[in-house]
């Protein structure tokens, strides 16, 4: 038999990196390609957070808020699957208690066939 290997991760380290410009600018490449494949409607934005850096892309345009909410054209520029939406008639619901003792009202769908 081998010799059990361990290996110790040095978490500052690897937090330092995870911070630093180096990933700023690979994170930041990465939207921005994603935000020119979308259109000038997009818009690409940065931060450094405690943990790690983080980019995102996100759009103030009335009209692309509604395409990305009807079409989900963000998610699709990702090569996200989408599912099928939840269709069908809604059939007969139940209420159910949660542990925090608050009740809600829980809806189902009828499976398409």
């Amino acid at each position: 038999m081998g010799k059990r290997i361990v290996i110790k991760l040095n978490s500052q380290g690897a937090r330092n990196f995870l911070r630093s410009n180096d990933m700023m600018s690979i994170c930041e490449s990465y939207a921005g390609q994603m935000a020119k494949k979308l259109g000038a409607a997009y818009k690409v934005s940065k931060y450094r957070g405690v943990n790690r850096v983080n980019a995102s892309v996100y759009t103030d345009d009335p009209s692309a808020i509604l395409d990305n909410l009807n079409n989900n054209t963000m998610l699709k520029q990702l090569g996200v699957k989408l599912t099928a939406p939840r269709t069908g008639k809604i059939v007969k619901g139940y209420y159910r208690k949660l542990k925090n003792g608050k009740t809600i009202f829980v809806q189902g769908y009828q499976r398409r066939k």
